[in-house]
C-alpha cells in the first residue's frame, strides 16, 4: 500500500522537510539483511498504542543490522531519548496523516541526520521524513573588497544571485 505525500514549502530556512510515500513491504530476511548490511541500523521505537510497539518491536529484533536503541510510548520523552540514544531512525505513530507531527520539526532541526517513519495505524499509512539544507550560490568579483564585503553580509545573497 502506498503512503500519502504531502509537500510542505512554508517551512524557515535553512531546512526544508521532505515527507515521501514508501509502500508497506516486509522487512528484508535475516540473511537478505545481512547481505545488504555493513553497519548496525540504530532504530528508536517511540509509538503508541502497545500492541504496534510490540509488534514493531519484535519484528526489529530478528533483523540482523537493526539496533532498537531505546523504546517509548510518551511522546514526551522522545526528545531527550533521541539526544541520549542518537538513533539513525525514530519510528513513530501519528494521528493526522495530512499534518506533518509538530515532533518532527522540533528534532529534525536540532537532529538534521535523523530520519523518522511516522506511521498512522488506523489509517494504514506512513510517511518518511528527513531534513536537507539548501545550498546557495551568489557570483561575486574576486577581489579583496568583494571578499570583504561578501563576510560581512553574512550569507544574504549578492545583486543578481541565486537564493
Amino acid at each position: 500500500m502506498l503512503g500519502t505525500i504531502l509537500r510542505f514549502s512554508s517551512t524557515p530556512a535553512p531546512y526544508h522537510f521532505q515527507p515521501v510515500p514508501f509502500f508497506f513491504f516486509p522487512l528484508l530476511s535475516s540473511s537478505s539483511a545481512k547481505e545488504h548490511m555493513d553497519t548496525s541500523i540504530r532504530v528508536l521505537v517511540a509509538n503508541r498504542p502497545r500492541l504496534l510497539r510490540e509488534l514493531v518491536l519484535s519484528t526489529l529484533s530478528e533483523q540482523e543490522g537493526i539496533s532498537v536503541v531505546g523504546e517509548t510510548d510518551n511522546e514526551q520523552d522522545v526528545p531527550s531519548l533521541v539526544a541520549e540514544t542518537r538513533p539513525d531512525f525514530l519510528l513513530i505513530a501519528f494521528d493526522e496523516p495530512q499534518r506533518r507531527p509538530a515532533l518532527c520539526d522540533l528534532l529534525l532541526r536540532e537532529f538534521p541526520a535523523l530520519r523518522i517513519i511516522a506511521v498512522a495505524p488506523n489509517t494504514n499509512v506512513g510517511i518518511y521524513y528527513w531534513a536537507s539544507f539548501e545550498i546557495h550560490s551568489s557570483t561575486m568579483e574576486a577581489s579583496e573588497k568583494a571578499l570583504l564585503e561578501m563576510l560581512r553580509r553574512k550569507a544574504l545573497p549578492a545583486k543578481g544571485g541565486v537564493a
